[in-house]
Formats: structure tokens, sequence, C-alpha cells
């Protein structure tokens, strides 16, 4: 028995909800996962060493019951609810397409893996209010290069190109100064639309960048506040989305957010510190 697939199926089952019949190599997984364990104990050598958590981490937590499968067990079921959600909005065409993005979040063994999760709560807010409807996964352009979805939009009824970025905000380094957080954006979000986009702005109208900010708390509420006001010198690139997960009245109750920054923190009851 594939336990890898086993445990999938006991704390994400949205995941094989939304592959259904579509083809996962679990057993190349599995061999993958367990290479992976064995080259942490290698490093370890007996030692505690620190890891970047994945959704495996998180569900060992969880089934060991340690001091952190309360945070785990809710960050896990925020991902389920996620996939679920995206898996309903879906016919079974476009759920062939997103398996590829749910193959790769399986076999991302380091922090990588939120790069396939921002993709994933990015397409659900894209197209939850049905005028988006998905067209492809990794469409190529011009360049040379992919980009992560086409869209059709009902409204205009032209194809929307967009690019999704993962950017991990370093909470050292996060000012709540807005000059310095104009410049870090301008750097990290435009520098990056004008490099992926090079050469093809003319050839593709409607195409964007979706840049997904994953940080602390205090780091997140820094740029919700900042985008309440701010808006990109380049039209390319849409308002940047964020995950966090508040705890409201008691630690039992908690609420997760995965939507655009600037609304990240309304009605949250957070107050910055």
């Amino acid at each position: 028995m594939n336990i890898l697939k086993r445990n999938i199926e006991l704390h994400l089952p949205a995941i094989p909800h939304l592959i259904g019949e579509n083809y996962i190599d679990w057993d190349r997984i599995e061999k993958l996962f367990d290479k992976e364990i064995k080259k942490r104990y290698g490093k370890a050598k007996g030692k505690t060493i620190t890891v970047e958590a994945t959704i495996y981490d998180h569900i060992i937590e969880v089934r060991k019951e340690s001091v952190n499968s309360l945070s785990s067990t809710r960050y896990l079921q925020f991902v389920n609810s996620m996939i679920r959600d995206l898996a309903e909005l879906l016919d079974d065409n476009q759920r062939q397409m997103v398996t590829r993005i749910i193959r790769n979040l399986l076999v991302s063994f380091d922090l990588k893996h939120i790069n396939y999760l921002g993709e994933i709560g990015a397409l659900h807010n894209l197209t939850k209010n049905g005028r988006l409807l998905l067209k492809e996964v990794e469409y190529p352009i011009d360049n040379g290069k992919n980009i992560d979805f086409c869209f059709y939009d009902t409204v205009s009824k032209k194809d929307i190109l967009v690019e999704v970025f993962s950017s991990r905000l370093n909470s050292d380094k996060v000012l709540d100064d807005p000059a310095a957080l104009e410049k870090f954006i301008s750097f990290r979000l435009e520098e990056k639309a004008l490099k992926k986009f090079s050469g093809i702005q003319n050839l593709y109208e409607n195409i964007f960048l979706l840049p997904i900010l994953w940080g602390d708390t205090r780091s997140l509420k820094i740029y919700a506040d900042f985008f309440k006001d701010y808006k990109f010198k380049s039209e390319k690139i849409f308002e940047p989305m964020a995950y966090c997960t508040f705890t409201v009245d008691s630690p039992e109750i908690t609420i997760n957010k995965f939507t655009r920054v600037s609304k990240l923190f309304d009605h949250s009851g957070y107050t910055k510190k």
C-alpha cells in the first residue's frame, strides 16, 4: 500500500477529488519523498536540524500530535478547502490541466511548494466569480517562455494571460516606510514583469503579472496598509494576493484568508503592533 497516497487521502482529500481519473504516479512520488527523508537524516547526523516545512511536514506534525499539530491542522484544512473549492469551479478538461500543478506540489519537498499553492490560490480567486474561464495552463508565448494561465474573459470576449509570481518577504527587511516599500516593489515586482514580458508587450495586449506575497502577519499588515492607496506604475501588474491565518476570540476559532493583500485584514480584528 502506498502510505504517502493514503496520508494525502486522509489529510488532503480534495487532492484526489480534483485529480479524479487523471494519472498521478504515486509510487514515484513516494520514492522521491523517501529519498528526501533519507537526505534529511544524512544531513542531521543524529542532531536536530531546521527544515522548510512542506505539506508532508504538516501531515507528520498532525499524526505525531505534537505541540504544532493544531497549527498544522489549520494549515492543511485551509489548503484542502482551497483545492476543494477550486475543483468545484472546473470542468473535467480544466481539472486535467490543473493536475500538473497538483503533481508539482506533491513533488516539492521544500518551501518552493508555496509557488504551486500560490498558483492554486490565484486560480481560485480569478475564476470564482465566473467571469474568467481557464483555457490553458503553461501557455506558450512568442519569446520562448510560458505563462502560467490563459483565461477567456466572458465580458471582453478576449483571452487574458496571467503569470503568477510568489515572493517571500523577509520580516527583518520589511519596513513600515512607504518609500522603502515602493523601492522594493519597483525592483522586485516591476522588474520581474519587464523581464518576463520582454519583447512581447505589443504582441499580447492582455498579459499580466499577479504577485503572491508570503510572510508573517506583521509584514503582510504593512503591505496591506500600503496597497490601500498604492497603484503600480505598470498596468500589467495586478494587486498582490496573500495568505494569512487569524485567530478569532479563542485559539480554537480561526479564519484562513487568501485574497487581495489590501483586503486581507478587513474584518479580521487584527491591529498592527
